[in-house]
């Protein structure tokens, strides 16, 4: 089978997979582009919330195209066949859409980006395409490296899009989604490169001038994000200068709306409720997990992270239970008004679909209807999203409520100060077998140092906890190449895991020190290759019984050039892959 027809009947067969998928041409269009290969892609909570919410607005329909699949994804582009750059829906190209729009996660995906707009006869930077598409980005990058996102970017989409996406649709629907209209018309969210910043919130400005003054290791115990300044919906600010994030943060729901400015921001009741990925497919890289965000944001700034500083208009949003369980059930999961809407298996003919989409609307309301209240309503496998998830103050029942249905329930770590008997008792009737925690100091001078709240105490316990509970496993995250690092602080790090219980497996992941836009860190130098690599050794002759995953400098230094760049380091990225 040549390529052509490689990607035709691979793209054909994963459509057939797919369940759940709510499509319909519409007046306007929309090119979803997602820059990693499709097991991967339909795996991001964020992209698939806005293909679904695209499709479901009135006279709007948004397609998908991803990154070819390896080998494909690291030949070079010019080798890439024709249906690597057409629509996953309707194998239209991607050069014949007057709109695209693109998530961004992380930064290995820029490379990508670059080649796909490339094979597509695009031209990615902004300052070059003098006609075609619109290109709109949004995603966790686009708060983090605004320079090398503006450089591509006509239009960015900064933090929560619930809002500023349906008023760009409307915009654009209208005939106005041109960067000069959309600037005059000044959406909260939506940074226009090259013209005035849009507001986030309340006049904060977009990046760059997110990025903190310097603060030097020592002294970065908490160098607060801006405040928020006092908005419409309330106010938006976070713990006061000099403060601490409690160790039971003060957060609630958002079925309530906190009036003093020292709690953390959450949204007012009833403005939207959490994502969920109704959309399965069993290619995913989760299988046919079903995602569903618990939390969005973090109160804990932590002086690596970018995320509670990033987080708008919100420092922190935790969804309440029962609209989490509801989104499960889906219950509400039709989006909008449009009838048109159907579940697509034939790709060769999109029109004659829209004629059965009544019918199936009504047989998919009534499906869940009757199963509501019965165990069956929840999906057989569910995965809980959010950098905070354990800080949800009914995390317990939530997973209590799953595990009781026959769910598998996941996330991705615990907090070890979060690690009670109660949650992993839960979390180990809902199937989990491993606990993943995160120290990311070495040492807890460092942790202190970084405002990491974890102490020898805390992680001790949690494993303990874990112990008890029956996990056979723990997997621990540290971050390595700390400007103040000395080989003590490491030689900390193995002491605490030799003491770790004897009946648990124990697996440590060392990822090298990136330092971020917008965080204490954010000009600190990267760590000394030669420097890092002694320090696995060391860990590894310690700790002869753990199996250690090694960081990569290599990665490190690329994702820091991505979030430091600019469109002349794009520029020279973009040569070196035109002469691949």
């Amino acid at each position: 089978m040549d390529a052509y027809w490689e990607f035709r009947s691979r793209n054909e067969k994963r459509l057939e997979n797919e369940r759940d998928r709510r499509f319909a041409p519409a007046q306007h269009g929309l090119a979803l582009v997602i820059p990693s290969p499709y097991p991967q892609g339909m795996s991001g909570l964020g992209a698939l919330w806005v293909y679904e919410r695209v499709n479901a607005t009135p006279g709007w329909s948004c397609e998908r195209l991803f990154a070819p699949d390896p080998p494909w994804l690291s030949r070079p582009w010019r080798a890439w066949p024709h249906p690597a750059i057409c629509t996953l829906e309707t194998r239209t190209p991607l050069s014949e859409f007057s709109l695209i729009g693109v998530s961004l996660s992380a930064e290995v995906e820029v490379i990508t980006l670059l080649k796909m707009l490339r094979a597509a006869g695009i031209e990615p930077l902004r300052r070059d395409r003098t006609e075609g598409p619109l290109i709109l980005v949004g995603g966790p990058l686009a708060l983090v490296a605004s320079g090398v996102v503006g450089a591509v970017a006509d239009l960015v989409f900064l933090g929560d899009s619930e809002e500023s996406l349906p008023r760009f649709l409307a915009l654009a629907g209208e005939g106005r989604g041109d960067p000069a209209s959309v600037a005059a018309a000044g959406i909260d969210g939506v940074w226009v490169p090259g013209c005035e910043p849009a507001s986030l919130s309340g006049g904060l400005p977009a990046p760059p001038s997110f990025v903190e003054p310097p603060s030097p290791l020592g002294s970065c115990r908490r160098s607060p994000p801006p405040m928020h300044s006092q908005s419409a919906g309330g106010p938006h600010r976070r713990h006061p200068a000099g403060s601490s994030a409690p160790s039971s943060p003060d957060l609630c729901c958002a079925d309530s709306w906190p009036t003093d400015a020292g709690r953390e921001c959450v949204l007012p009741a009833g403005s939207f409720g959490p994502a969920v990925s109704h959309l399965i497919t069993p290619e995913g890289e989760f299988g046919e997990k079903v995602l569903v965000e618990v939390s969005r944001g973090c109160s804990r700034a932590c002086a690596f992270c970018m995320m509670s500083r990033h987080a708008r208009p919100c420092g922190m949003r935790l969804f309440p239970k029962d609209a989490i369980l509801a989104a499960l059930r889906g219950e509400g999961k039709a989006l909008s008004d449009r009838s048109d809407l159907s579940d697509l298996s034939d790709v060769s003919d999109v029109s004659d679909q829209s004629d059965q989409s009544d019918q199936s609307d009504q047989s998919d309301q009534s499906d869940v209807s009757d199963r509501s209240d019965s165990p069956a309503a929840y999906p057989a496998s569910v995965g809980l999203v959010g950098a905070a998830v354990s800080d949800h103050p009914a995390l317990v029942e939530i997973v209590e409520t799953l595990a009781a249905a026959g769910t598998k329930v996941s996330l991705s770590s615990v907090r070890a100060d979060r690690a009670s008997p109660e949650l992993l008792t839960a979390l180990v009737a809902g199937g989990l077998r491993t606990l993943t925690l995160g120290l990311d100091g070495a040492s807890e001078r460092l942790r202190t140092l970084i405002d990491k709240q974890c102490s020898v105490d805390d992680f001790l316990t949690a494993c303990e906890n874990a112990a008890a509970c029956g996990l056979n496993a723990i997997k621990v995250y540290c971050i390595l190449g700390y400007p103040d690092e000395t080989d003590a602080d490491v030689e900390e790090l193995a002491d605490l895991l030799l003491r770790v219980p004897r009946s648990l497996q124990v697996r440590l992941s060392l990822s090298a020190l990136t330092p971020k836009p917008g965080t204490p860190l954010h000009d600190a130098p990267l760590p000394h290759e030669k420097k890092l690599l002694a320090r696995v050794r060391l860990l590894k002759k310690r700790l002869g019984h753990v199996k250690i995953q090694a960081p990569s400098v290599k990665e490190a230094a690329f994702e820091h050039a991505v979030d430091h760049g600019d469109a002349e380091w794009l520029t020279e990225l973009l040569d070196k892959i035109d002469r691949e």
